[in-house]
């Protein structure tokens, strides 16, 4: 069974669970202290960060939406155009990750001794916030029948950023945002990917994880 190295409250590991959950991929889940990092992980994956993925037949896959396609690879098969318009869609979650992620890192855990305001980086990913609003009414209407790796992969993000300030974000003039987040976390398979667990013994294989089947 392949191996994952998560951590519970990583966006990336996140959004790497939610697509393995959601194409029924069992794995045996590791769960992982970033500020303790086993010896095993690191050999894995010299940048010993999480998600770290390892196959059944042995490749280390140690980037999240790489992790989304080998998921969705498994449940449609390699080489299929499904698969091809996937892994095209996360070309926009590329400039989400380098544009986004910092400026929500900054809001997050804003410092007095930082050069702007927290309300300036707040605000800096209102943009990203309106166009992820416009594209909320496609991602439901696919839902019947196809996966949204954009869908998924910006979820955890955008559910850091509601929580620094609920009520301001519930606020803003965006439609679909807050109904769509709020059905996300309120999602039963959501609940699972977040279930929370020990961390991995390594005397221990472990977690069996298949969050579909609780």
């Amino acid at each position: 069974m392949p191996i994952l190295f998560s951590f519970r409250r990583c966006p990336y590991a996140i959004r790497a669970r939610l697509a393995l959950a959601e194409c029924r991929i069992p794995v045996t889940l590791r769960e992982v202290s970033l500020k303790n990092k086993p010896p095993e992980l690191l050999r894995c994956s010299k940048k010993g960060t999480v998600p770290v993925l390892v196959t059944d037949l042995g490749q280390v896959i140690d980037e999240s939406t790489d992790i989304m396609i080998w998921a969705v690879e498994q449940k449609f098969g390699r080489g299929s155009s499904l698969v091809e318009e996937r892994a095209g869609s996360l070309a926009w979650v590329g400039r989400f990750d380098d544009e986004f992620k910092p400026s929500l890192d900054k809001y997050k855990y804003h410092r007095t001794t930082d050069e702007k305001s927290r309300e300036y980086y707040r605000d800096r990913n209102l943009g990203w916030l309106s166009a992820i609003n416009d594209r909320i009414p496609a991602w439901v209407d696919r839902r019947s029948d196809s996966l949204s790796l954009e869908e998924m992969a910006l979820l955890p993000f955008i559910r850091q950023y509601a929580a620094v300030d609920p009520l301001w974000f519930q606020s803003l003039p965006y439609s679909w945002l807050s109904d769509w987040l709020d059905q996300w976390i309120r999602d039963p398979m959501f609940m699972g990917v977040m279930k929370k667990y020990p961390f991995w013994d390594e005397g221990s294989e472990g977690i069996d994880w298949r969050p579909w089947a609780a």
